[in-house]
């Protein structure tokens, strides 16, 4: 009488936790998906930080793990190296937002292209090792990126915060 009891007993509680597992997990489905590649401490980092983001989708690659996502009206991209290290952070600006001497540098230079996209980079505090500690743009407060583009090729220039103009790419 005891096994039957024990047996009811367990299978009674088995079919509980499957259905409350089952409910639980179809809401979490989704979000388990969209983070499996992305480790448990760059996910409780961007929480602390970007907490309130919405419509966050992650991606991993052999480069960083990466975050878009809306921050207060914003839309953002947050980079963490793949040990984990907070890189920096991008949204999209108007070209009217860099430095003055740099707008004009760039209309001179590049007068026969035209302006496309413009992405400011915030970078992560120095005092962390990042996939960018050696880059020429590690320790500028800002750095934009402005796309430039006309009928025999796309570039990219990186702008400073001191209104600095460099050919960063060339993009294909």
């Amino acid at each position: 009488m005891k096994k039957v009891y024990i047996t009811a007993l367990l299978i009674g509680s088995l079919s509980i936790s499957y259905v409350m597992a089952a409910d639980g997990g179809k809401k979490d489905k989704a979000k388990a998906k969209t983070e499996a590649n992305v480790s448990n401490g760059v996910l409780n980092q961007f929480e602390y930080e970007f907490k309130g983001a919405e419509a966050v989708t992650w991606t991993s690659d052999d480069d960083c793990q990466k975050a878009v996502f809306t921050y207060e009206g914003k839309k953002m991209t947050a980079f963490y190296s793949l040990t984990g290290d907070y890189i920096g952070v991008t949204n999209n600006t108007e070209f009217t937002k860099i430095p003055a001497d740099a707008q004009k540098a760039i209309a001179a230079e590049y007068k026969d292209y035209k302006i496309g996209d413009v992405i400011e980079f915030r970078p992560a505090a120095t005092n962390s090792v990042s996939l960018y500690s050696f880059s020429s743009y590690a320790d500028d407060e800002k750095v934009f990126f402005v796309d430039v583009k006309n009928d025999k090729e796309e570039l990219l220039l990186k702008v400073t915060a001191d209104a600095g103009v460099y050919f960063f790419k060339r993009v294909n």
